[in-house]
């Protein structure tokens, strides 16, 4: 941690030493000859390219493969098309781009990256490694934007969906509005494309766009620099959330270029799109997809037969939801969760004093990886975790606690679910110590197993704790949790080594566990 705070400061001083020095006579007619995008630009938006171009070449490790010799007018052309994603955008580079490897044309995927290993492809990203490209398309899409292709851009539109850790055609965005409408838009647009072309119907789009969302977004990203007139007539509200995300408006550039270079952009009935050869879909058919309506807006939707038991998001009103078998109904995710005496919800700002009231508290916090917070703290904390949508898979979100009696935030949890990963749901919890020994804490364990097994369908429930924290192990067996291992000095936390204890339940032993529980229950204090 040291070495790198110490080094940012420093890598500052290098970019700006590095903008000081005049731009090369040499790589500004290059741009104006071979990158067709760059003599569209107004004044400052090509100062921007060509300072972002600059830092890219600069920072990043540049390869050829296959023979290719890689000189500075080719890192320039890759650089200056990858530096039009950030003209509107807060950025750092592509910082966690690491390397960008050229070949001389098609190549075979290196075996350790993607999943189509030994296949041919004309690029691939790979999140915090390397960017893979094809020089003489790169090069010929630079040259010539009108077929709404830009391999660059589409790798390097993949590298902004990396950066909050999931490859799902959604990019870090500025707030909870546009997270909503971006979810709302994209998933929208993505089903009717699959639709249109299960009835065999030609789109604006292409087959490739269709692949997973991830692929949507950079297909769109492609359209939207190159073809967005016509990605405007065909897709008005996909434009107006990329443009929003982007932050610039490329349908102006052409229309104030429109006897230059590139040529005109034609009506979108006259837009030919060509296909790239990449992972081809085959024809979907009707089989193929189950249509019901959301449980929540009572739209319809469409999810392919292998979205069965995933957590999908309505394209309509952006609600998570449980993709269920053909014929079945939906089911709403049963949350906020309300039990006899309490309630679990998410944060709200109204819960910071509350909070703040037992998370200051150090000795509270003593076995767990916490840190005791200020008013401040959580105040930000919980603006913060407003962002996470839930359910969302692989996110943890946290739950406040609130009694409906005294409508007071007793407690909170933190709450996590992998699908991917097995199907597994987890959690922790804290109670203020005013409101313990009242039976809370066991009812709060309850309503999460619920939760988990009966409204995600997790096939398991997996719980750690502090050896030290009797208390809560004591609790989890009173919930009806299972205590299964117990690992030696396994964590350092808080200035010495710990052993942790592993408590789970299977789906198939909550039923009879929630009775065990109540009859342990009715013959104990509560808890």
């Amino acid at each position: 941690m040291v070495l790198l705070r110490s080094s940012m400061p420093r890598l500052g001083a290098l970019r700006r030493q590095l903008l000081a020095e005049s731009f090369p006579e040499e790589w500004e007619a290059w741009l104006a000859s071979h990158v067709a995008h760059y003599s569209l630009l107004n004044s400052g938006e090509k100062a921007r390219l060509r300072d972002a171009a600059r830092i890219m070449i600069a920072e990043k490790s540049w390869q050829g493969c296959d023979g290719l010799k890689v000189t500075d007018l080719m890192k320039l052309t890759i650089a200056a098309q990858a530096a039009l994603l950030l003209l509107g955008l807060d950025h750092d580079y592509f910082s966690h781009v690491l390397s960008v490897a050229l070949f001389p044309s098609r190549f075979e995927t290196p075996a350790e990256y993607g999943q189509e290993r030994g296949g041919s492809a004309l690029g691939r990203a790979v999140d915090y490694g390397t960017v893979f490209l094809s020089w003489d398309t790169a090069l010929t899409e630079a040259r010539d934007p009108s077929n709404g292709h830009n391999l660059v851009i589409h790798e390097f539109a993949h590298q902004l969906d990396f950066l909050d850790g999931y490859t799902n055609g959604t990019p870090v965005l500025r707030g909870r509005e546009q997270t909503q409408q971006w979810q709302q838009v994209m998933q929208g647009a993505f089903q009717r494309l699959r639709r249109s072309l299960q009835l065999g119907q030609k789109t604006f789009l292409g087959s490739y766009a269709a692949t997973n969302l991830a692929e949507f977004f950079s297909v769109a990203s492609e359209r939207f620099f190159c073809c967005p007139a016509g990605l405007r007539q065909n897709h008005p509200e996909l434009f107006d959330v990329l443009a929003t995300y982007y932050g610039v408006n490329p349908s102006l550039w052409f229309e104030a270029k429109r006897t230059g270079i590139p040529p005109p952009i034609p009506s979108s009935a006259e837009v030919k799109v060509t296909t790239r050869p990449q992972r081809p879909l085959g024809p979907f058919q009707e089989s193929d997809f189950i249509d019901l309506a959301c449980a929540y807006c009572g739209q319809p939707a469409s999810f392919l037969n292998s979205d069965v038991g995933k957590l999908k998001q309505c394209p309509h009103c952006v609600q998570s939801m449980l993709i269920p078998e053909r014929g079945q109904a939906v089911q709403r995710i049963p949350f906020p969760i309300r039990t006899g005496r309490l309630m679990l919800r998410r944060l709200q700002s109204a819960d910071a004093g509350d909070l703040a009231n037992f998370l200051s508290d150090s000795a509270l916090l003593r076995y767990l990886p916490w840190r005791p917070m200020s008013l401040e703290e959580v105040e930000d904390w919980i603006t913060e975790e407003s962002r996470v949508a839930f359910p969302k898979p692989e996110e943890c979100c946290y739950f406040a606690i609130e009694t409906h009696e005294h409508a007071r935030v007793v407690g909170v949890v933190s709450f996590w679910f992998s699908p991917k990963q097995f199907n597994l749901a987890g959690f922790e919890i804290i109670i203020h110590p005013n409101w313990q020994r009242r039976g809370y804490a066991t009812e709060a364990i309850r309503a999460l197993l619920a939760l988990a097994f009966a409204g995600l369908r997790a096939r398991r429930v997996a719980v750690e704790c502090d050896a030290r924290n009797v208390a809560a192990q004591h609790l989890l067996i009173k919930s009806g949790m299972r205590k299964e291992s117990e690992l030696i000095q396994d964590r350092f936390l808080k200035g010495e080594w710990v052993n942790t204890v592993g408590f789970a339940l299977l789906k198939q032993e909550f039923g009879e566990s929630i009775e065990l529980a109540k009859r342990r229950s009715a013959q104990s204090e509560p808890g």
